[in-house]
């Protein structure tokens, strides 16, 4: 009795130890398979799982270049619209380098004007059209925002943008369902202002085939350039103008013949204000 006793018990054990060793090789090829077909799954499966599918419904705030003392416009616009009737949208930014001038609404939701109170912070862009008869379910610019770069604004990437409250219902359809919208973000990248540079004439030459004035400084909007020709007595000999683009520039004239007094050249701008001169000779 003892003996077959033990014999159970025996057997028991090494069924135990049988049923551990088959779980751990069972668990082991699990992992194995599961690693081998994960890469090979239908890819929509993550766009399931993301939350940046490209289907979703998106707001997007714009993005843009400016220098300190520049005024540029940024577009919130829509991108998969499921459609809704009402929105509100608070505007944030860095108030230390970027002025709110002005909101220019684009009337895609029909004749909504914003709030004209531009130091309200954050700024909050609001439409709600309670006669709509069906979803607003338009792709569209809603607005532009105009900011300015403040002058001393250092050069860097600076953020713009917008948040709704889900929990407030800020944004829904005409069955007053609360609809959600992902948001991208945008950045106004500012570029340090280019150096002053005041109006000059840096070189007359005189050259076998003519006159060659360098120019330096000249203002964005351009400017025109006089060069007047003397002879020996001081009579004026020949005289010529043309015009020249913002920077750097090279005014070339041929006199008609030799040059035997000094040369003047003057710098205005296009409504006859003197900017520089110089004399050779």
């Amino acid at each position: 009795m003892i003996y077959a006793a033990a014999c159970l018990l025996g057997e028991s054990m090494n069924f135990k130890k049988y049923i551990k060793k088959y779980i751990k090789y069972y668990i082991f090829a699990l992992v194995i398979a599961l690693y081998i077909i994960m890469p090979i799954l239908p890819a929509r499966s993550a766009d399931l799982l993301s939350n940046n599918a490209p289907d979703a419904p998106l707001i997007r705030v714009g993005d843009a270049d400016a220098k300190p003392g520049e005024k540029i416009n940024i577009n919130i616009s829509l991108e998969n619209n499921p459609g809704f009737i009402s929105m509100i949208l608070h505007v944030v930014y860095d108030r230390s380098v970027l002025t709110l001038t002005n909101v220019k609404d684009t009337g895609a939701l029909g004749g909504t004007e914003q709030n004209p109170d531009f130091d309200l912070y954050p700024y909050i862009l609001s439409w709600g059209v309670d006669t709509r008869s069906e979803n607003y379910t338009g792709n569209d610019i809603l607005a532009a925002l105009e900011f300015e770069i403040k002058p001393d604004a250092p050069a860097g990437d600076y953020t713009v943008s917008v948040w709704y409250n889900e929990s407030a219902d800020e944004i829904l359809n005409l069955n007053l369902k609360p609809v959600k919208f992902e948001i991208q973000n945008g950045t106004i990248h500012t570029g340090e202002s280019p150096e002053t540079v005041n109006p000059a004439i840096t070189g007359i030459t005189r050259r076998s085939d003519g006159i060659e004035i360098a120019v330096n400084g000249i203002p964005q909007s351009g400017g025109k350039i006089f060069c007047a020709v003397y002879d020996r007595q001081g009579r004026l000999s020949a005289l010529s103008s043309g015009n020249l683009s913002s920077g750097r520039g090279i005014y070339s004239f041929s006199p008609g013949g030799a040059v035997d007094g000094f040369i003047k050249a003057f710098l205005t701008d296009f409504n006859g204000v003197p900017l520089c001169e110089s004399r050779r000779g």
